[in-house]
């Protein structure tokens, strides 16, 4: 990539100081001069003199280089600074490592779902997820880094809110989703990566609220300022949420009869 930006960079220079070179009358003067006498070329030589210009054809060339190679490095430097994003992606948020990699484990022991329920119980995780689902968002582009510790939030703010481990941080983490929906952290001037992903995690935090939590769910569709965004984003999370509560029904009932069939034996 860096050797195609250097051709791409030598040819724009190597172009428009051709351009530059053939479009300059003073030079056609000097070349015609050049093959006809030297009292051509001395006359022409006191008349590019006197005229003074503002900048030599060397400087000229100097400048268009200049401007190319910062654009080329300004270009190097965003896609280095993206790739370094998309490996830091791949780590886990530090303060989640623990909680991310015990309930990824595809088979855990009896230690590992013991420590993991734990886990529900640790203050400084719903601390975490505070701190990183309530910061202002100051950026106008995507940060895969940033956007990865709300991701890593949101999946342990959602395995309280599923009430599976009877945490007592359930009401904490039900107010610090409220808390997120209401964040006002969705700006215009941010690009559509940047919203895209803003969105998505609230309408993750407000399903699991409207699936879970019927309650908490119906303070924030009554309670939050009313615009066209809003209800849209309120229609298309109860849709989300019916076709959930939908599956986990079925769930529910074909996990009752399998039940039921071995227990007849």
């Amino acid at each position: 990539m860096k050797s195609l930006f250097k051709v791409l960079a030598v040819t724009a220079v190597a172009l428009i100081v051709f351009l530059v070179m053939d479009n300059n009358p003073d030079e056609d003067h000097l070349v015609t001069a050049n093959t006809s006498s030297s009292t051509v070329l001395h006359k022409t030589e006191l008349s590019i003199t006197s005229e003074e210009p503002s900048s030599t054809p060397s400087e000229g060339m100097n400048e268009i280089a200049g401007n190319v190679t910062n654009s080329q490095i300004d270009t190097t430097i965003r896609e280095n600074r993206v790739e370094e994003n998309k490996l830091e992606w791949r780590k886990v948020t530090p303060e989640f490592k623990e909680f991310m990699e015990l309930s990824n484990k595809p088979l855990m022991s009896i230690a590992d779902k013991d420590r993991l329920a734990q886990l529900m119980y640790e203050t400084k995780l719903v601390d975490a997820s505070r701190k990183i689902l309530l910061k202002d968002v100051n950026e106008k582009e995507l940060d895969l880094v940033q956007e990865r510790q709300r991701l890593d939030s949101i999946e342990y703010l959602t395995t309280l809110l599923v009430g599976k481990y009877n945490s007592p941080l359930l009401d904490s983490a039900k107010q610090l989703a409220l808390d997120a929906l209401y964040h006002d952290n969705v700006k215009p001037e941010q690009n559509l990566d940047l919203r895209r992903s803003l969105v998505g995690d609230k309408v993750e935090l407000g399903m699991v609220l409207a699936v879970y939590h019927a309650d908490a769910w119906e303070s924030y569709k009554t309670n939050a300022p009313y615009s066209e965004k809003h209800a849209k984003l309120v229609e298309y999370i109860d849709q989300l949420a019916l076709v959930k509560a939908d599956q986990l029904s079925s769930n529910a009932l074909k996990l009752a009869q399998r039940l039921k069939k071995i227990k007849e034996g």
